[in-house]
């Protein structure tokens, strides 16, 4: 038997065994066993990217959580705000986590080892400052986030906590790129390759190694922040998830474009699928795309106002600035600017926080230079 042949099928095991043991669990009444074994086919279906699915599972976990408060529906609303942040319905993903996170005693809350293995309310609140981010709320996403991280640090000496404290980190480097804070992104990343190398989180390791090829591609270091990042996707690759995987391929495509490495580029993008309702990145994968088709002006403006449609449609609030300033700029360039001048007033109107964000500062700037200031 070929490797590859083996290897599918030892994925495989897992799935088959779990709809085995809920089939039991269902003629046996054991509510407890089958809710946690409705969490793994869920876990097993989201790392999958089959956002689809996913949904279906969060919401019979929902169904069997009870209608008492307590850890079932905890968990159930997590995995309800997974799946809905996940296909990119991100006001959806925050009700859901903000009331996973009412239910919640982040400070005092054991580990949930027979479901996902993590503090739940650190859980749901690393998950909440990502949505709170992505909508545009900005200052509310890194306070969610800084109170994760603060109640994680002070948990960090109880070995059960590890796990959770990376999950915190990993949550809070992915609200600080977005406000493109390198820094901030570099620190983390370090720290996570540090701990996760030190307790065997391959996962987080290769998670902090992406990062960190970033961060080295945007300061300048071409060559060696796509080699990083190339590495780490690799060994992410070997971890059997394929979740967070097209949010790296974006990364090394845009690394790629910088380097003026186009049809590489090009490569790179076309594997961050967003197919099976996996939608979390739709909007950057279409600004990219009219990065790296910027030769042709018509094709790249239509990659960038799907972009702009994708994230209004989400209401995603730092994707319409992201994809609002690379339209203004395009327009700018055909000496459109009364467009442009329109196209960034309309995505700035939709942020009220995050003026120091990178890309927010940038589009202020440019709208002054379109209105002449």
């Amino acid at each position: 038997m070929s490797k590859s042949v083996g290897t599918q099928r030892s994925r495989r095991r897992p799935v088959a065994g779990l709809l085995r043991a809920r089939a039991l669990c269902a003629v046996c009444g054991d509510a407890s066993t089958r809710f946690s074994v409705e969490w793994g086919l869920f876990q097993c279906t989201i790392v999958k990217r089959d956002i689809g699915g996913a949904q279906a599972f969060a919401a019979d976990l929902l169904e069997h959580a009870g209608a008492e408060p307590g850890e079932a529906m905890v968990d159930a609303y997590i995995a309800k705000g997974m799946a809905a942040f996940n296909a990119g319905e991100f006001e959806a993903s925050v009700k859901f986590f903000e009331v996973a996170a009412g239910l919640s005693r982040p400070e005092t809350d054991p580990p949930r080892f027979l479901t996902h293995g993590q503090n739940a309310g650190l859980f749901c609140l690393s998950y909440l400052a990502r949505a709170q981010c992505y909508l545009g709320y900005v200052d509310q996403a890194r306070a969610t986030i800084e109170r994760a991280r603060a109640i994680a640090a002070l948990r960090s000496k109880d070995p059960g906590h590890i796990h959770s404290a990376l999950n915190v980190a990993i949550h809070a480097i992915r609200v600080y790129h977005m406000c493109g804070d390198l820094a901030v992104e570099r620190r983390l990343a370090d720290e996570i390759v540090e701990v996760a190398r030190h307790n065997h989180y391959a996962y987080y390791e290769a998670l902090g190694q992406c990062h960190l090829g970033w961060v080295a591609g945007v300061e300048g270091n071409l060559d060696e922040g796509i080699a990083i990042l190339t590495d780490g996707l690799a060994a992410l690759r070997q971890t059997g998830t394929t979740l967070a995987l097209p949010g790296f391929y974006l990364l090394l495509s845009q690394l790629y474009v910088r380097a003026g490495r186009l049809d590489e580029a090009g490569q790179e993008l076309a594997k961050a699928d967003t197919s099976k309702g996996y939608a979390v990145w739709a909007a950057d994968v279409e600004r990219v795309r009219g990065d790296i088709i910027a030769a042709d002006w018509a094709a790249a403006e239509a990659a960038y106002r799907s972009s702009l449609a994708i994230a209004r449609g989400q209401r995603a609030g730092l994707f319409m600035c992201k994809a609002g300033l690379s339209l203004a700029r395009l327009l700018q360039s055909r000496g459109r600017r009364k467009e442009g001048y329109e196209v960034l007033e309309e995505c700035l109107a939709q942020l009220n926080e995050g003026e120091d964000v990178m890309t927010v500062r940038q589009a202020r700037s440019m709208l002054g230079e379109l209105q002449g200031k």
